[in-house]
This record gives C-alpha cells, structure tokens and sequence, in this order.
C-alpha cells in the first residue's frame, strides 16, 4: 500500500512537472513570436557650410532590430527632396548625404530658414511592420564669399567702361557700402598693372595712354560680413585705337567768287579746317 500510494504521488509530481515544462515551452514559442520595433542611432541635428559639394555625407545612420528581421530604409519630411539616404560601403549604416550645393543666401528649404528638417525612417519586413524614425534638422550655414568685378563696354579708344562688383554675401536689402575704385593698366594680360591716376570711378574713359594696354578694375569695400573686402576684374582685351570719321569745323558754307578770277587767288573765303578725335590720325 505505501508503494502504491508513492507511485501515485510520483505520476501527480510527473503531471505537474509535464504540464509546467509545457507552460514553459509555449510561454517561450510565445515570447519568440513577439515582434519588435528595430532601433535608430544616430545625431538629431547636423550642419553643412554652405557652398559645400553635392553629394557630401552629413550624418551616419545605423539601426538595430532583436528580431534580426530585414530592415528597409527610408527618408521622408518636408525638405527630404534636398538629401539622399544610401547605404556606405562597408554596409555598416545608412549616410544621409545633401543632393546639390547649398546656398546660404539662397535658402531652398520650406521654410527658407536654412534649417532643413528631414525624418530618417527605417522599418522590419514583418506583417504588419514595425518602424522607428528619427527626426533630423541639418542647419547650412553661412560662409564670408569673395566678390567679383565685371567689366563692360567697347574697348576702344574714346569709349566708356563700365565696372560693376558682386558680392555673394550682399543683397537689394543689405548691399556693399564704402565702395571705392581704383583703374589700372598694364602692357600685357599678365604683367604689373599700375594704377592710372584720377581713374578712381566706376567708369572709365579710354585715352591715348590706353591703346594696345591692358586695363583692370579694384573695388574696396565693406559687405555684410565686415569691412576691408575688395575685388579685382579680369584684364580687359588689348586697347585698340578707335577709327573715327574727321569732322569739319562747320556743316555748310557759302563763298563766292567773282568771274574771270586767276587760279591760285584766295577769294574763296576763310579758312575750311577739320579735326580727328582719334589720336595720331594724318588728315
């Protein structure tokens, strides 16, 4: 009876132990088909200079996921057409990289502020999936940008140039000021170039001196971004004298003279002159 009744009792401790290795066994089939969400690492804020290249990386993304599920990323916000999210070459993260140059006077966010706003996304190949972003703010920031001088007009002797200086950093709204200029000339495109005295204005009247010289114009000045900047041109072409027609010191005359006058008498009238505006020019 005493080993009937430990048999009983050993076949109740087996049922238990059964039912809980079963309870066991289900609870972790369970756990293992619970889905998880994958994970983003990476900075929520970056910044770019501008006039930096295309395609240039900004930050680096890399998820996580404790299902080991295939991930899918993805990129999305208001300003996500000015960025790429491409794999790296080690296959270790996702690199959000700028699609063109930016331009900090020409902002081409939404907003116009010069704070792009984008959402990294990246999402599991459950069903249904499971995703997490990361909201990211790239912010371009501004760079003191030399100015240039452009030089416009016919470069011949007796003509005007015209020289006009831009500056990247100055605007309708905030332009250069303390504007100064200074013209120069030089026997060759790429000799010294020394400066012409009383040429100090934006434009510039060709002369004598000029012919077969090269010329060049400096403007100082004081842009958004602070004082002392200036600017040099190009060399214009060479000078070249300018053919303009003589000119009679009067339009019409009337002279008379008497019949039978001997050839060489000088009573036709007074003197008939002419002058030439181009310097050297044998009438």
């Amino acid at each position: 009876m005493r080993f009937a009744r430990s048999t009983g009792h050993l076949h109740l401790l087996l049922s238990v132990a059964v039912v809980a290795v079963l309870g066991a066994l289900l609870l972790l089939r369970g756990q293992a088909r619970a889905q998880n969400a994958p994970t983003i690492s990476g900075d929520a804020t970056a910044s770019v200079a501008e006039n930096t290249a295309a395609s240039t990386v900004v930050k680096t993304y890399t998820a996580t996921d404790a299902d080991m599920d295939d991930l899918t990323w993805t990129l999305e916000g208001d300003d996500s057409g000015d960025f790429t999210l491409t794999a790296n070459s080690d296959d270790t993260g996702y690199e959000l990289k700028i699609s063109a140059v930016p331009d900090f006077e020409a902002p081409a966010d939404t907003d116009t502020d010069n704070e792009y706003e984008v959402r990294v996304k990246v999402a599991d190949d459950e069903s249904p999936a499971m995703s997490a972003t990361k909201a990211v703010t790239v912010t371009v920031t501004n760079v003191d940008e030399a100015g240039t001088v452009t030089i416009t007009g016919t470069e011949k002797g007796g003509q005007t140039l015209t020289a006009a200086v831009t500056d990247p950093d100055a605007s309708s709204s905030d332009p250069v000021t303390n504007l100064t200029w200074q013209w120069t000339r030089s026997a060759t495109a790429t000799g010294t170039f020394a400066n012409i005295s009383g040429a100090t204005s934006s434009t510039y009247r060709l002369v004598a001196a000029d012919v077969e010289r090269f010329l060049k114009a400096e403007a100082s000045y004081t842009d958004p971004e602070g004082s002392g900047k200036s600017a040099t041109s190009d060399a214009t072409g060479e000078i070249v004298a300018n053919n303009n027609e003589p000119m009679f010191s009067g339009t019409a005359a009337i002279r008379t003279l008497p019949e039978n006058s001997g050839p060489g008498v000088n009573v036709v009238g007074g003197t008939i002159t002419a002058s030439d505006s181009d310097s050297g020019d044998t009438l």
